[in-house]
């Protein structure tokens, strides 16, 4: 148990926000950044009570009785999320290429790029619609397979001009894709 340096007998405080110890004496703080490893009950509208972990981790690490390899439950939702991002993506190619009357080498193609420029954050902040077309564009052009820059336009959801903006950054930056262009 903790105590005080200079008044061994005094009752600390336990400061909850800032997860010290403190002497109510003298002020000092005698363990910083403790943990709470206590139980925290909420109530929700239906008054079941849900389970919270109060743990507070001083340098982010996970508790000794927790193994090093067991993924937090919001690096699962970032990682169904961004699944579930790929395969949206991966829908609106394949629609895109039936309406296009293209093979299957090339959606799967355009797929790959998508995925290449999706996990490496090339192109954040552009919508996947408008990155999703671009890619199926680049991969008619490169496969030899002619389809013309409106045609794609025209059966994407994305706007002619956010199509065209990604096309460019993506010839502009020809080292990050899978495939010479």
């Amino acid at each position: 148990m903790a105590s005080c340096r200079y008044h061994p007998e005094a009752c600390l405080i336990e400061d909850s926000h800032a997860g010290d110890i403190i002497c109510p004496e003298c002020g000092l703080v005698c363990v910083d950044r403790c943990l709470d490893v206590s139980v925290e009950w909420n109530y929700t509208k239906t008054s079941r009570p849900v389970e919270n972990s109060k743990i507070v981790h001083p340098e982010g690490d996970k508790p000794d009785d927790m193994p090093p390899n067991v993924p937090s439950d919001e690096s699962r939702n970032q990682k169904r999320i961004f699944n579930q991002t790929l395969k949206m993506a991966a829908r609106n190619i394949k629609e895109m290429a039936e309406k296009l009357n293209l093979t299957k080498a090339v959606v799967d193609k355009a797929i790959q790029h998508f995925n290449t420029i999706h996990d490496k954050e090339y192109l954040k902040g552009m919508t996947k619609d408008s990155i999703g077309s671009a890619c199926l564009y680049l991969i008619c052009r490169q496969d030899s397979m002619p389809r013309k820059f409106r045609e794609v336009c025209a059966v994407s959801k994305a706007r002619q001009k956010e199509i065209g903006k990604v096309f460019e950054l993506i010839l502009e930056n020809r080292e990050f894709l899978p495939h010479e262009i």
